[in-house]
């Protein structure tokens, strides 16, 4: 099907005015940073190619800022803000965890700070995924705010294991913790 991206290319080089061009080329710098395919972003380095005599389009900076920023986009596009007081996602409850395979867990993670309004250290919690008889996993930042994940097994023994690396608040880090069973329970690992 033909996307609005592909529409704003066949009306680019048709406009006569210069002001609405400009305005174009930043229509397709907020949907490019949204998403964008190859076949659009050939296109747009092809508004980019050089006119006869070797100058350049007349918008190229314009065109140029647009990509770039397009590029620099840092963190998701959408998310949850979880306040840590009451908030968080509620799944149904998971009769056997993890499962026979393991699980995946995939998330852009911004922590705020490490620090409650009344200037006590906290310890946010990433997950915590627990059966009723309390086997299951969970992922908190510690005092050093490093990751530490947790696995609770049936004979009620705890095993965890840290990222060893210290996370900066506000800043966005893409998390992904990889939990295998070929045992129950048997290793968990996080990277970021």
């Amino acid at each position: 099907g033909v996307h609005l991206m592909d529409h704003l290319f066949d009306l680019y080089p048709k406009m006569d005015s210069s002001y609405l061009q400009v305005k174009v080329i930043g229509l397709m710098q907020v949907i490019g940073t949204h998403s964008i395919t190859m076949k659009e972003l050939k296109r747009f380095f092809g508004l980019l190619k050089s006119l006869p005599g070797g100058f350049r389009p007349e918008h190229s900076c314009f065109l140029i800022d647009a990509l770039a920023s397009m590029a620099q986009k840092e963190g998701p596009g959408v998310f949850f803000h979880l306040d840590g007081k009451q908030s968080g996602l509620l799944v149904p409850v998971i009769d056997k965890w993890p499962g026979s395979r393991g699980y995946t867990f995939l998330a852009w993670v911004k922590i705020g700070s490490f620090v409650d309004p009344k200037g006590v250290p906290c310890k946010p919690r990433l997950y915590s995924f627990l059966t009723v008889d309390g086997k299951g996993v969970e992922a908190h930042f510690d005092e050093k705010r490093e990751l530490i994940l947790y696995t609770h097994n049936k004979k009620g023994r705890i095993q965890s294991k840290s990222t060893g690396k210290a996370f900066n608040p506000g800043v966005w880090y893409l998390i992904g913790i990889q939990h295998s069973c070929p045992g129950t329970f048997s290793s968990s690992e996080a990277t970021r």
